[in-house]
């Protein structure tokens, strides 16, 4: 069965604190995967690292392609971000996703294997 959440609220992380402010809200230490157009798009790390803050804010453990390294032959990324996206509970698709080869994939599999999809607003 397929969810679709939308995430709209923003919450704030009390000074001095590792810990999300609301962590025991919506994501509970669920892992979820980012999910959105990378190659072709110039500001992808500032909407992807936008994203894990707004994520990690609600209680999620992010894991972000972005966080690749750079400089890998582009064949080698998309085999990693599978397997990441193997190890989380949910992919979050950021604004855009729908133009990405590499998105739409990420969205197959986890539409397939019935993992909650969450979509940027």
């Amino acid at each position: 069965m397929l969810k679709l959440i939308f995430i709209d609220e923003r919450t704030t992380t009390p000074a001095g604190s590792r810990k999300p402010a609301h962590s025991e809200e919506k994501g509970r230490g669920k892992v979820i995967y980012i999910a959105g157009p990378i190659t072709g798009t110039e500001d992808y790390i500032e909407r992807f690292c936008e994203a894990q803050l707004h994520l990690e804010r609600q209680g999620f453990v992010v894991l972000n392609p972005a966080d690749l390294p750079e400089d890998m032959p582009e064949d080698r990324y998309m085999p990693i971000c599978l397997a990441m996206l193997e190890q989380a509970d949910a992919v979050y698709m950021l604004r855009g996703w729908e133009d990405s080869n590499g998105a739409g994939i990420e969205y197959l599999l986890a539409e397939y294997q019935g993992k909650e999809i969450l979509y940027e607003k």
